[in-house]
C-alpha cells in the first residue's frame, strides 16, 4: 500500500513538473559540536543532485531534488607529549560524511531573461558513509534551506548560480549534540519544458 501511495504522489509531481535541473558544486561546511571549537573549521565538500521544478508561474515555483554530497568538519590541534608540552606543530583532522540528499521547497523569482530568486526548503540527507573519527552516526540528518541565486535565461534553457545555506535541525549523532550547518556554491543547468 506504501508502495502505491508513493508511486501515486511521484506520478502526480511528474505530471506537474515544468523543468527538469541538474546542478553542482562546492559544499562549506563544519560540525556544531556542543557549541564549542572542535571541528569547527571549514571543510570542503561537493554537492551533485539532480531535481524538477513544478507548479511553476513568473514569480513562483516549488521545487524537489535528489542527490549526493560531501560534508565534514575540519580540526586544528596542537598535540601536547606526556610532560604536557605543546608540539609546535599544527595537526590538521578531518571527519568526512557522505550522504544522499533530497530537497523540496519554493523559489521566489524576479525579472524575466534574467532572474533573481529566494530559495527555501527543506532537506533530509540519509547517510552513506563515513570516517571512523564518529563511531555512530545516526542514518538521517534533517535540516532547513535558505539560498538566493542568479539564472540567464535563452530559449528553453537555464545557466545559473546559487549560494545557499543549509541550517542542521536534528544532532547526527546520539548522544553528543552534534550538527552539521554548510554552505554551498552551486552551478545549475535547467531545461524548461514549456519553451
Amino acid at each position: 500500500m506504501k508502495k502505491i501511495k508513493l508511486l501515486t504522489v511521484l506520478v502526480l509531481t511528474i505530471n506537474y513538473a515544468n523543468a527538469q535541473y541538474i546542478e553542482s558544486g562546492l559544499m562549506l561546511s563544519k560540525l556544531n559540536w556542543n557549541n564549542t571549537d572542535v571541528y569547527n573549521k571549514l571543510y570542503y565538500g561537493y554537492s551533485i543532485n539532480v531535481g524538477m521544478d513544478y507548479f511553476n508561474s513568473k514569480h513562483f515555483n516549488l521545487f524537489s531534488s535528489v542527490g549526493i554530497l560531501k560534508k565534514g568538519g575540519r580540526g586544528e590541534f596542537y598535540i601536547t607529549d606526556e610532560f604536557g608540552n605543546i608540539n609546535t606543530t599544527l595537526t590538521i583532522n578531518k571527519i568526512n560524511i557522505n550522504y544522499s540528499n533530497i530537497n523540496t521547497g519554493f523559489n521566489i523569482k524576479t525579472g524575466t531573461n534574467i532572474k533573481t530568486y529566494f530559495k527555501g526548503g527543506i532537506y533530509s540527507d540519509l547517510l552513506i558513509s563515513n570516517d571512523d573519527d564518529i563511531k555512530e552516526l545516526k542514518m538521517y540528518a534533517i535540516g532547513l534551506i535558505t539560498g538566493l541565486g542568479l539564472s540567464y535565461n535563452i530559449n528553453s534553457f537555464s545557466y545559473g548560480i546559487n549560494f545557499n545555506y543549509y541550517y542542521g535541525l536534528t544532532d547526527i549523532t546520539p548522544g553528543y549534540n552534534i550538527k552539521i550547518n554548510s554552505y554551498l556554491i552551486n552551478f545549475k543547468l535547467t531545461y524548461d519544458f514549456r519553451h
